[in-house]
């Protein structure tokens, strides 16, 4: 499954289908790539992959047509919630048993940065989830079966994951919470 054509996203989906493997996408991602023989994926339109089914719906990044998924699991009931390189989310997912979201970086630390220009700081923050847009998302959520987050795609130079860490603890104590390597 490919949310969208950036290379840190797709490297190895070229080689997948070379092997006969097959890889799902969004039309407009698999144009960005140009291969033709992917699998598509309808945003909106569910489809069953082996034993589970997969919703590919729209999310808001610089991309041509990139998407997050839900994957539910029928025999247990489970469904992942997945976003990578997304500014945020405004569906409301009931019934979250795990969710892989992106968690880019800390206004705080991106605002400071003195590396980076200002408009890259602009198309960061107008692409990418930022701590306090994640939490207020999560807060509209019933996490209540959800047992466990997964927080994706963080930067190393703006996202401090002991600040992370303690934000999620006080907002979702309880919650186990994983941060993924950079």
């Amino acid at each position: 499954l490919v949310t969208h054509e950036h290379k840190d996203h797709c490297a190895a989906a070229g080689g997948l289908l070379r092997r006969g493997l097959p890889v799902y996408m969004t039309e407009g991602t698999a144009q960005a790539l140009e291969l033709p023989d992917a699998e598509i994926l309808v945003p909106e339109t569910p489809v069953t992959l082996g034993a589970f089914r997969v919703l590919a719906f729209p999310v808001w990044h610089d991309a041509r047509e990139p998407c997050g998924f839900l994957i539910d699991e029928p025999g247990t009931g489970d469904r992942l919630l997945f976003a990578a390189d997304t500014r945020g989310l405004n569906r409301i997912v009931p019934r979250v048993a795990l969710a892989a979201l992106e968690c880019n970086y800390c206004e705080e630390l991106l605002a400071r940065s003195e590396r980076i220009p200002d408009s890259l700081k602009e198309r960061i923050r107008h692409t990418h989830f930022d701590l306090g847009g994640l939490i207020g998302y999560l807060r509209k959520l019933d996490l209540s079966r959800c047992r466990r987050l997964y927080l994706l795609h963080l930067s190393s130079a703006h996202a401090d994951e002991n600040r992370i860490r303690r934000a999620f603890s006080k907002e979702f104590p309880g919650l186990e919470v994983i941060i993924c390597p950079k």
